[in-house]
């Protein structure tokens, strides 16, 4: 996941919580059997993007919120002002 999003963080390994689930990938042969469903998108592809997605995401809220800050900073119109 590091290499994907080519994170530069760390990771920290812990000792698991007494209910985390042991099986992380889940059986989906039901779904094949009595759906006829099967994925089609392998896993790496499918993180990308996921990944672009949310950068995405993230890059229009970052750009939202500077407009909004710029905005704010802009002095008010000339017959706005106070003059003393």
């Amino acid at each position: 996941m590091t290499t994907l999003t080519r994170s530069r963080s760390g990771l920290t390994f812990r000792p698991l919580p007494s209910d985390d689930p042991r099986q992380r990938k889940p059986d989906i042969s039901q779904a094949h059997t009595v759906l006829d469903w099967a994925p089609r998108i392998d896993l790496k592809s499918g993180l990308e993007k996921t990944i672009a997605y949310f950068r995405g995401q993230m890059d229009t809220y970052s750009s939202e919120r500077d407009v909004d800050w710029q905005v704010s900073l802009k002095p008010a119109p000339a017959a706005a002002q106070i003059v003393p």
